[in-house]
């Protein structure tokens, strides 16, 4: 099925590199992107998830709901077949709102339950939401689609490179100093997404950005994983699969609260590791890096 990537009832979006059908139950609703997302409609060929979008409250809660997770910003429980998403949302100049996504077992299709103070008097009603979009993301690709991690990530003529790290390892400092750099282009300084195409690892970019703003909702085919430590100097240590899955682990976004998807997230990342050339890098902050790594 070939669809339009926007009419007034439907938006198709590639979110962390999964795409998704977003369709309006009302004709009075116009559904639209967030401003962060007008560069990820896409034309969706066989979409890989369906929304069906609700202006009204949801519906009651299950007498079998067992909540997960529970924040001040986002909740997660599950019932017979089903996952459910309860946010906040957060749109600029319009406040905050709530809203409930209920996900059958597959997460192929969801039913989006929006309230209707985040619809603008024209009906416009834009689709993912802050706070909703990341929560969102991460089910579904913990759902046998990928990994999301905390990482800085480039495209590199072609190439896709992550360089992951703890908050203060240096990943904003190192996305700074590839900025502008020939044949590179920076697909986030916070977070990237990983997922496997065609028997590749394939690295998205995200707009969940870091202090330096960079984001882009393009894409290229892993061929690196650095984890970044500060030095004196600039070095390479090669870390084996084991070494270095255990440490992306650390700095990935995990559905700790499922046991069955935190298994799968595990074993991605470690196959991955498996599959992808990793090392430690301890890095000087300034151009010599760069020069290094070329």
């Amino acid at each position: 099925m070939t669809v339009q990537a926007h009419t007034n009832s439907q938006l198709c979006l590639r979110l962390a590199g999964v795409s998704i059908l977003f369709q309006s139950d009302s004709p009075d609703i116009k559904l639209t992107p967030a401003p962060v997302y007008l560069p990820a409609q896409r034309l969706c060929q066989t979409p890989e998830v369906c929304v069906k979008v609700f202006v009204q409250p949801p519906p009651p809660e299950h007498p079998a709901e067992e909540l997960l997770f529970s924040t001040g910003l986002w909740s997660i429980s599950q019932q017979p077949n089903q996952q459910i998403l309860r946010t906040l949302a957060r749109q600029v100049g319009e406040g905050d709102g709530n809203i409930t996504c209920i996900l059958n077992d597959q997460t192929d299709e969801c039913a989006l339950y929006v309230s209707a103070n985040l619809v603008r008097p024209n009906g416009i009603l834009e689709v993912l939401p802050q706070f909703f979009d990341e929560m969102f993301a991460l089910l579904l690709l913990a759902h046998q689609r990928g990994a999301l991690l905390h990482c800085s990530a480039i495209n590199l003529e072609g190439k896709g490179i992550i360089f992951s790290g703890m908050s203060g390892a240096g990943k904003s400092t190192i996305s700074a100093l590839w900025k502008g750099q020939p044949g590179a282009s920076p697909l986030s300084d916070e977070r990237g997404a990983v997922r496997k195409v065609q028997g590749h690892y394939h690295l998205f970019g995200t707009s969940w950005q870091g202090r330096l703003g960079f984001g882009s909702f393009d894409d290229a085919p892993l061929e690196h994983i650095y984890i970044l430590q500060h030095a004196p100097k600039n070095e390479l240590r090669p870390l084996s699969p084991t070494q270095a899955a255990s440490l992306l682990i650390a700095r990935s976004f995990s559905p700790f609260w499922d046991a069955e998807s935190m298994n799968f997230v595990l074993n991605f990342i470690t196959d991955m590791c498996q599959s992808v050339p990793c090392h430690e890098l301890g890095f000087v902050p300034d151009q010599s890096v760069v020069d290094f790594l070329r």
